[in-house]
């Protein structure tokens, strides 16, 4: 934030009238961004280098531009975006594949500010000292006077605010550590530009700005170099995506093994394979243009992405987990209500794109079912298996989970049937039945069937209610389907459904007289 300066009262009243007009010129708020802010940047293709174009609000900056084998390149790329002047140029450092293109294309395009570390190449590398003193030549022939950012120190281009993180000295043993660090933010998204910053600089950063550095895309420091990414610094930046600046087929034989390792947690671009990637963001959320070079890591417990993690499900019934898609529970769990789940995750700078649901029965595999698109599902009966959830951030990232298996059953029965050589009939206890009898001869047989729905079948019991007694479902009941009667009979046949989830019906025959064969004849 700027400073606010205080007036002593001898300035008088025309210099608190000048102070007061000039305050909306000071005020940092009129440069923050706002979600809806456009940013664009290019991490251009510039060979065995470093370059990166931003634009906001219609202004342009330079972080680098490469080595001077590539310039024209680079000029023609500028010229496509309609460059014609430069808000703002970073020269990272006194390297030539950092400032190399610079001598080509600061001849071409006017720069208004141009910022360079104070610490220079010495004597003792004469072909990094020589092509370093021809570029200030270049600035002082193009009137160009560099300023030396301090740590800490902040300013505004278009609709983004820059702070600059390092160097925190000028007398470091290595050139590369004398690196300008810049975060540049926008609205909610963040980038860190690195330059070549080493080890010693790093740790400095960390010490001094731990929870400063945080950004979502990460320039990678010294092109992958292992002497760059260390552990510590890698973990307050905590990107989303890292971009790796290097030449096809360069030399040096970057991007490094180690670092590549060491990026698994994030999406890896790299201008090597992609040329030229376009990172947009809006104040809100960062697209690429550009497929991944290397995709975040998994990760082997939960199956979650760098990118989607903390994926949860909420229920009206306990019990519902979500797990791998490949896991299994030990048993099914039953639910006798009707369920609804909704499924949720986060997503960091990614953001949500779609969520997808889709029920998999029991011996079905998800593969050969279809994605509804949806968060929220609701299932009212009679189903019998898992049901699958798909996350998509707004960089196309997919994750697949699962709930633990689960058998939703509202019913005890959907149907039942009798067989008799009689028409008898059933009736739920709930309902009226006709004020009718039906006399059949002994021994009379009937036996009961149903279907148990989802949860299978559990039980089917019986109970003969006499005329005169009264039903009680806490009686004896009789555990078979086949009910047979010899003795002579007057009254009601009840049978009692339970299936797998414990759902009980209870139903009721007609009432039955049931005569002895012979007093029926005569």
């Amino acid at each position: 934030m700027l400073k606010s300066q205080k007036f002593r009262k001898t300035f008088g009243r025309l210099g608190l009238l000048l102070f007061f007009l000039c305050l909306p010129l000071l005020s940092p708020q009129t440069a923050l961004a706002n979600p809806g802010d456009n940013l664009d940047v290019y991490y251009m293709y510039v060979g065995q280098g470093d370059g990166a174009l931003l634009e906001s609000d219609g202004k342009y900056m330079l972080i680098d531009c490469g080595p001077e084998d590539h310039a024209e390149e680079t000029l023609e790329f500028l010229r496509s975006k309609g460059v014609k002047e430069l808000e703002y140029v970073i020269a990272s450092h006194g390297h030539h594949d950092h400032i190399g293109g610079l001598m080509t294309v600061l001849k071409e395009i006017p720069a208004k500010k141009l910022f360079l570390p104070t610490q220079a190449p010495t004597k003792s590398t004469p072909n990094v000292l020589r092509i370093y003193n021809q570029f200030l030549q270049i600035l002082w022939e193009e009137g160009i006077q560099p300023i030396h950012p301090n740590p800490g120190e902040i300013i505004y281009f278009g609709t983004t605010k820059i702070t600059f993180l390092a160097p925190q000295r000028s007398n470091y043993e290595a050139l590369n550590d004398s690196s300008i660090v810049a975060k540049v933010e926008n609205g909610d998204n963040s980038f860190l530009f690195t330059g070549d910053a080493q080890s010693v600089s790093e740790q400095e950063m960390v010490r001094s700005y731990k929870y400063q550095l945080k950004s979502d895309v990460l320039k990678v420091g010294h092109h992958s170099s292992w002497t760059s990414t260390t552990p510590d610094f890698l973990s307050a930046v905590d990107p989303s995506f890292s971009v790796i600046s290097c030449g096809i087929g360069n030399a040096a034989g970057f991007p490094r093994k180690k670092t590549l390792k060491n990026l698994r947690a994030t999406d890896v671009y790299r201008t090597d394979l992609l040329g030229t990637i376009h990172f947009f963001s809006d104040g809100s959320t960062i697209s690429v243009d550009q497929t991944m070079s290397q995709r975040a890591r998994v990760d082997e417990k939960t199956g979650e992405l760098k990118n989607i993690y903390n994926t949860k499900v909420e229920s009206n019934v306990d019990g519902i987990s979500l797990m791998g898609k490949t896991e299994k529970s030990d048993r099914y769990l039953n639910i006798t209500e009707d369920l609804t789940l909704s499924f949720s995750a986060e997503y960091g700078v990614t953001k949500p794109s779609t969520t997808s649901y889709m029920l998999v029965p029991e011996g079905e595999e998800y593969t050969n079912g279809k994605w509804k698109k949806g968060s929220t599902v609701t299932i009212n009966d009679d189903f019998k298996g898992s049901v699958f959830v798909r996350y998509k951030n707004g960089v196309g990232d997919y994750l697949a989970r699962k709930t633990n298996e689960i058998c939703v059953d509202t019913r005890a029965v959907n149907s039942v049937t009798v067989n008799s050589d009689e028409d008898i009939h059933l009736y739920s206890v709930d309902t009226e039945i006709p004020d009718s009898t039906i006399e059949v001869s002994n021994p009379f047989t009937v036996s009961f069937f149903a279907d148990f729905g989802a949860s299978g079948y559990h039980s089917i019991e019986y109970l003969l209610v006499k005329d005169g007694e009264t039903f009680s479902p806490y009686s004896s009941w009789e555990l078979s389907n086949e009910c047979k009667i010899e003795e002579p009979f007057s009254g009601y046949i009840y049978v009692r459904f339970t299936d797998g989830a414990n759902n009980t019906a209870i139903y009721r025959t007609e009432h039955i007289t049931v005569n002895n064969t012979n007093s029926i004849e005569s």
